[in-house]
């Protein structure tokens, strides 16, 4: 009927803008988690093991040896505090390439593309 082929193309529509603001939202968070500008409570920004274990004391407030768990070099970085069992990431520069970075963008792509192509199909 026609008023459900309207309310399913404004329902695509919606779907569509919430898709966006998350891949939006997601590429903001990176942005705002670079290693190369950490400064939270005047912690120097990770280039380092040494500056990745002084962020997780002074910036986050996880201290003692050992907390820090840092990859890569300077300006390529990814440095996480680890809290028990668990490793919170700090920060992740946009030069640092990991598998599980490449898999989130990969999703956050395809589901790009599946909601694209949903659309296309019902034509709206």
């Amino acid at each position: 009927t026609p008023t459900l082929c309207v309310n399913r193309h404004k329902a695509m529509r919606i779907l569509l803008l919430l898709l966006l603001s998350v891949v939006l939202v997601t590429i903001q968070a990176q942005n705002d988690m670079l290693c190369s500008t950490y400064n939270k409570n005047g912690a120097a920004p990770v280039t380092d093991k040494k500056s990745c274990e002084t962020a997780c004391c002074t910036g986050e407030g996880i201290c003692g040896g050992g907390k820090e768990d840092f990859k890569g070099t300077n300006g390529a970085a990814k440095c996480g505090c680890k809290s028990g069992s668990s490793t919170r990431d700090l920060c992740l520069d946009t030069s640092y390439v990991s598998t599980a970075a490449m898999l989130s963008t990969s999703w956050g792509f395809a589901l790009a593309c599946i909601a694209a192509v949903t659309l296309r199909a019902l034509h709206v």
